[in-house]
């Protein structure tokens, strides 16, 4: 993919709000070109905002996602997030446990 590694770095800073953002964006700046930097700006926020809202509003992820990320999920602390209770596990359905949305989960 063109710029990969600049384009996880810049999603990495700016999702942790990093000391590295400045430098990533710059990195991005330089790999993709001003309307390229632009379109992953907003892709960014695009992505933070719809998170923000549905944990807001307390969608529950849906069998397949809850079943294919369990693993996961645990390992990174997002079952101690204040989202995670909108998503028991015990209420998913087994039979959707097949590759779902993670399909390279512990690769």
């Amino acid at each position: 993919m063109p710029a990969g590694e600049q384009i996880v770095g810049f999603g990495e800073a700016v999702v942790r709000g990093s000391e590295d953002l400045p430098a990533a964006r710059e990195a991005l700046r330089q790999a993709l070109g001003e309307a390229g930097f632009l379109e992953a700006c907003g892709i960014a926020g695009i992505f933070n905002g719809l998170v923000r809202n549905a944990d807001f509003s307390g969608i529950p992820l849906d069998d397949a996602a809850l079943h294919s990320s369990e693993d996961f999920r645990d390992k990174l602390g997002l079952n101690d997030f204040s989202g995670a209770k909108n998503s028991d596990l015990s209420r998913a359905d087994a039979s959707q446990a097949g590759e779902g949305l993670f399909p390279h989960k512990g690769q």
